[in-house]
């Protein structure tokens, strides 16, 4: 048989660099995003892919963010 759903899952390695200090401020950090789609619905690949980036670059962000 054929699979109801798939996923599609990217991943990042992250390194965020202060330039005036040279500070280190993440060092190699993998960060995952996954998105699942269904054919039988009408979703592609490519409307996954679009929603794991999205997500992905979400979580870039947030990583990005420093307690207070």
């Amino acid at each position: 048989g054929r699979a109801l759903e798939k996923e599609v899952e990217l991943a990042a390695t992250v390194n965020w660099k202060n330039l005036k200090t040279g500070e280190l401020l993440i060092d190699n950090k993998t960060i995952t995003a996954s998105a699942s789609y269904s054919e039988w619905q009408s979703q592609s690949f490519g409307y996954a892919s679009a929603l794991a980036a999205n997500r992905l670059a979400q979580k870039i962000v947030e990583s990005m963010e420093k307690e207070w």
